[in-house]
C-alpha cells in the first residue's frame, strides 16, 4: 500500500471512529499519542501502518 492508500485509510477509519463510537472519537482528540509536537514531522510508511492498525482496532472493540 502506498503512503497515499494509507493516508486514505486512516481517514476512513477516522471518520467510521467518529461517526459509530464518538467516545472513543473524543479520546482520540484527547490523547493525541500519535501526533507529534514537530510542525513538519516526518512520519514514514511503517508508522503510517501502525497508526492504522491502531485505529482499525479502536474501530473493531
Amino acid at each position: 500500500m502506498t503512503e497515499k492508500e494509507l493516508l486514505e485509510k486512516i481517514t476512513k477509519v477516522t471518520i467510521e471512529i467518529k461517526e459509530n463510537k464518538p467516545d472513543v472519537y473524543r479520546n482520540l482528540q484527547e490523547n493525541p499519542i500519535a501526533m507529534p509536537n514537530d510542525p513538519n514531522p516526518d512520519v514514514n510508511k511503517k508508522e503510517l501502518e501502525e497508526y492504522l492498525k491502531t485505529l482499525e482496532g479502536l474501530r473493531d472493540n
